[in-house]
């Protein structure tokens, strides 16, 4: 990426990089910057954000067994169809599968050289 991350980009890159961030986390964290906008569009965002930071080689999605279950990595293949799929953009329940989303070293890179 050689463009400098937008403030939605930098949000949700530095939410992969506290730890493993669940997508249901990413609205969350877009209505900070975006306080009156809806749901939906926030989804929305978010799903394009991850999907194009996931194209990137930036983040990475994985499995989880909620609370803390072992993660299990997502391949790339089937990581852009789940970002369309309304469950995981919803807080799971205990022993429910999850689908959370972490940096990889380049994308934790790419942020420090942005700051």
């Amino acid at each position: 990426m050689n463009e400098p991350l937008t403030p939605s980009q930098r949000i949700l890159l530095w939410q992969a990089i506290e730890d493993y961030s669940g997508l249901w986390e990413c609205p969350w964290e877009l209505r900070a910057i975006k306080p009156s906008a809806d749901e939906e569009s926030l989804k929305a965002e978010a799903a394009q954000i991850i999907a194009g930071l996931i194209s990137e080689g930036l983040v990475e999605l994985y499995y989880c067994q909620e609370p803390y279950g072992e993660m299990t990595k997502i391949p790339e293949s089937k990581a852009f169809d789940l970002l369309s799929a309304d469950e995981v953009w919803s807080q799971p329940v205990k022993d429910a599968i999850s689908v959370r989303f972490t940096a990889t070293e380049e994308g934790s890179a790419l942020y420090e050289r942005q700051l």
